[in-house]
């Protein structure tokens, strides 16, 4: 599938069930859309019948007509976070759309994620979406466990979810840049609106990189659209950028989980001249000492991680935490036609949560 976006001439199967296959493929890989404009602009090279031409054409549409909505949407919550004066980031798939892609559809993305400087700025945040009308949904929760909570908008003409953040990741090894690095070296976003501002290229292409480890537990880091963000995002970086990101992955630590990223969009995108010479300088740089990242390859590795990582009272506050969510979670989650039942679904919680755990690590670790 990566030969439609490289530029080669991939083989065409004229059958009635290969483009659905393929389309299908791309959608697990949120690159559908990506595949479609493609698509339509090889159509002559690859002899594709009119038919097809047509039924890709619709589907380019539609994509057209969906953004606009979303656009509308996502333009109005930043309006009103701007109006109630509270500083914030746009980060991840939305602000990408709309500073690095020739059109914002062809970024494929499931939810707009917010960052915030605490968490009691963005509980502020969540009295002006609640008035918008956006719903919260039912997490655990948690000082130590999450930071973020999503929410959503079910009324309007797009159901548009939001990821409102204080910290880039739940995991303390990919979350090395505060907000306020973030907000000092941001850009405007005017498309979305004067309040919408994202991080700058340089600091973006670090946070794809290591957004991608977040996922390894779940066998998803290599998604097609993140190692394609990564793959424009390499291209659009000046020298004087080039030289900033290098200088906050090894100020960081985190320069070989950028080289990983890095070669992997490169084995799927191909790389040009000077991202080559790039690569290479990236490569140096992640072979120095301390720049390695640990990744966890499954969920029980990750909670091990973290539990080793916090200290003394904050250790026994972040077990509690997993294995004993609010009261207030649980009634929603499993709606227990007794409260006093309450005790025997936290103990099937554990056991379930624990025994998913075991199976994930020992088939992991095969």
């Amino acid at each position: 599938m990566t030969g439609f976006f490289q530029g080669e001439q991939p083989r065409w199967q004229p059958g009635k069930g290969f483009l659905p296959r393929l389309l299908a493929c791309a959608q697990t890989q949120r690159a559908h859309v990506l595949l479609v404009e493609q698509l339509l602009t090889q159509q002559e090279t690859l002899e594709l019948s009119p038919a097809v031409v047509r039924e890709l054409a619709t589907r380019q549409r539609q994509e057209f007509a969906l953004e606009m909505l979303r656009r509308e949407e996502v333009s109005r919550m930043v309006a009103a976070l701007g109006e109630a004066g509270l500083p914030f980031l746009l980060f991840k798939g939305t602000p990408l759309a709309y500073t690095l892609y020739p059109d914002a559809c062809l970024r494929d993305r499931s939810d707009t994620d917010l960052l915030f400087e605490s968490r009691a700025a963005a509980e502020e945040a969540w009295q002006v979406l609640q008035d918008l009308g956006y719903e919260r949904m039912n997490t655990p929760g948690g000082e130590l466990v999450s930071y973020q909570f999503p929410c959503i908008l079910r009324g309007g003409q797009v159901a548009e979810m939001l990821d409102v953040h204080w910290a880039t990741s739940n995991a303390a090894e990919l979350r090395p840049l505060s907000f306020r690095e973030l907000w000092d070296q941001s850009i405007a976003v005017p498309s979305l609106g004067a309040a919408a501002r994202s991080p700058c290229h340089e600091h973006a292409l670090v946070l794809a990189c290591l957004h991608r480890l977040a996922h390894v537990k779940d066998g998803e880091e290599n998604r097609l659209i993140w190692l394609y963000d990564i793959h424009l995002l390499l291209q659009s970086l000046d020298e004087a950028q080039w030289q900033r990101f290098l200088a906050c992955a090894r100020d960081k630590g985190v320069a070989g989980a950028c080289c990983d990223g890095v070669e992997h969009a490169a084995d799927r995108f191909g790389i040009s001249d000077r991202g080559a010479l790039r690569r290479e300088e990236l490569r140096q740089l992640a072979a120095l000492p301390g720049q390695h990242v640990v990744v966890h390859a499954t969920m029980l590795e990750r909670d091990i991680a973290q539990l080793r990582a916090a200290q003394g009272l904050r250790r026994v506050q972040l077990l509690g935490e997993y294995l004993f969510p609010p009261a207030d979670y649980m009634q929603a989650r499993y709606q227990p036609r007794w409260r006093w039942l309450l005790p025997w679904y936290y103990a099937r919680r554990i056991a379930q949560g624990t025994g998913r755990r075991l199976r994930s690590h020992r088939d992991g670790s095969r």
